[in-house]
């Protein structure tokens, strides 16, 4: 029992340090990817940000893109029509 109480102790004594650490220089953030998410977590101390929904935005910009394509119908008939009368 002493010695699973020194790891612990140990244990949480590194990431202590590991968070003092990233406190004074910044954590070393690389892109973490997920099922359907992508977020940055921190090499040293483990840190992770609370990301994206990468599924959500896939939707969004899908209806961006629609609606980027309706406007730009409604753009060229205009001039069409315009062009004809």
């Amino acid at each position: 029992m002493p010695f699973q109480m020194e790891g612990r102790f140990v244990g949480m004594v590194t990431d202590k340090m590991r968070q003092f650490w990233c406190g004074l220089h910044g954590h070393d953030t690389l892109r973490h990817f997920a099922k359907g998410r992508l977020s940055l977590q921190c090499t040293t101390c483990g840190y992770e940000t609370p990301g994206w929904d990468l599924k959500r935005a896939d939707l969004a910009t899908r209806g961006v893109e629609h609606e980027h394509r309706v406007n730009l119908h409604a753009a060229v008939t205009s001039q069409i029509n315009h062009a004809s009368h």
